[in-house]
């Protein structure tokens, strides 16, 4: 598989596990790859090919059924329902996570309560949706974030340890993330000075509200949320808590542990077989994950 499909393949897997589908792993056919799709009873496929001079495309034609249209929406960052617009009021919360579809690493998830003046130093500074920015940026902006709103902020690193209990005790990573936002929600908000809280929606909005009052903060879920300097202030924090948790477990057990789910993983997945360390999987890995599954049940 070569770089240019393994990268459009990590950024609509992301995209997609963030509205809790499940992307198998790709197969490589003539020209391309391709992969299934699957959430409830529903399943499809999808294509992607590259052309002789590089240029990538992505092939929904095999992609059917009910689901197949909020799939391509997901993909191509439309919205998928109707939004409430949002007029912003000062102090207002933004919250967002890291790591929900990395195979090692811990769940990071960040909120930011931020004034007007600060809003208007950290969007001077380039402050934007994670996703868009390289590693490097986001660590230096995470400076920024913290020189300037460092007692408005709350971070939760759920390294993997913690994260499989978790996981084994609700069965859905959205129930876990709905506990850590309201969580740094209502941390935030205890000062009683902040009306609202901007969440770049990540499953069924209900997960979280039914955490709070009808007196309580206003709560609003939309997709695409890192377009509020709080929420893509949060996204950056969340990936620097993501990245330092990845750090370091890649120090405490001597291997270079992979962003991503796809063959990078798979790698380290082997080398921890080899090395037997299986058994300390768990402490680095996502356990449910279906590459780490299927390769634990494979034994040596």
């Amino acid at each position: 598989m070569t770089a240019g499909l393994r990268g459009i393949y990590e950024i609509i897997l992301k995209k997609l596990l963030r509205y809790d589908f499940v992307v198998s792993a790709p197969a490589e056919i003539n020209y391309g790859i391709q992969f299934e799709i699957r959430k409830q009873e529903w399943r499809s496929m999808m294509r992607i090919y590259e052309k002789k001079n590089g240029k990538i495309n992505i092939d929904y034609s095999a992609l059917k059924g009910e689901k197949a249209d909020a799939v391509k929406s997901i993909i191509e960052g439309k919205k998928t329902i109707a939004e409430e617009s949002i007029s912003v009021v000062y102090p207002y919360i933004g919250t967002d996570e890291s790591g929900k579809g990395d195979t090692f690493g811990p769940l990071a998830i960040a909120g930011v309560l931020l004034n007007e003046p600060q809003q208007k130093i950290l969007a001077a500074a380039g402050v934007k949706d994670s996703k868009e920015n390289s590693d490097e940026i986001n660590l230096r902006l995470a400076d920024v974030i913290k020189e300037n709103c460092g007692n408005s902020i709350e971070v939760m690193t759920i390294m993997p340890e913690q994260y499989n209990e978790l996981y084994a005790a609700h069965k859905n990573v959205n129930t876990i993330l709905a506990g850590a936002h309201s969580s740094i929600i209502k941390k935030l908000a205890s000062n009683g000075n902040c009306s609202m809280a901007i969440i770049d929606q990540f499953a069924d909005s209900s997960l979280i509200s039914k955490n709070f009052g009808d007196d309580e903060i206003k709560l609003y879920h939309t997709t695409g949320g890192e377009k509020y300097t709080a929420v893509a202030a949060a996204s950056i924090l969340a990936r620097k808590a993501f990245l330092d948790g990845l750090k370091t477990l890649s120090e405490r057990f001597g291997i270079e542990l992979p962003k991503g789910s796809s063959e990078n993983a798979a790698f380290a997945i082997e080398t921890i077989k080899k090395r037997n360390i299986a058994d300390k999987m768990h402490l680095m890995a996502k356990t449910h994950f279906a590459n780490v599954k299927a390769a634990l049940n494979r034994g040596n």
